[in-house]
């Protein structure tokens, strides 16, 4: 399943992820910390995740509603990463190399494929780049 999440919605898995299953109480208490945002904005965003977009599961004990999600914040971000790739740099791989300073002449050529690059990988490539 491939899930590009909203900025809000992002904020909310980041919540989930660490604490999953979490009420949306907490996840409200959590992300107004950051910034002012109403507990029913919350609601409904994470009513909206599990109802329509199917990414959050709900488990209903004694009352309470607890939501947990079942894709791992690294898929999350390979999808956006992916989908980053294929709308900014379609057919320019060397231009994106280019931008984060490595030289695609040093590299393995299976490197290249960076239409499925995640962010852990760009990471090492930044990393490759500084001497790290």
């Amino acid at each position: 399943m491939l899930y590009l999440p909203s900025d809000g919605e992002l904020e909310i898995l980041r919540v989930i992820w660490d604490l999953q299953p979490v009420t949306v109480r907490t996840i409200h208490e959590r992300i107004s910390r950051q910034k002012p945002v109403g507990y029913t904005t919350i609601l409904k965003q994470v009513q909206r995740m599990h109802e329509e977009k199917g990414v959050l599961v709900r488990d209903i004990s004694y009352g309470v509603h607890r939501y947990s999600c079942p894709l791992s914040e690294k898929e999350v971000k390979q999808h956006l990463t992916q989908k980053f790739m294929q709308t900014v740099f379609p057919d320019a791989t060397e231009e994106l190399l280019e931008l984060i300073g490595v030289s695609a002449a040093v590299l393995p050529a299976d490197t290249l494929a960076l239409a499925t690059v995640s962010m852990d990988d760009l990471r090492e490539l930044m990393a490759y780049r500084a001497g790290i």
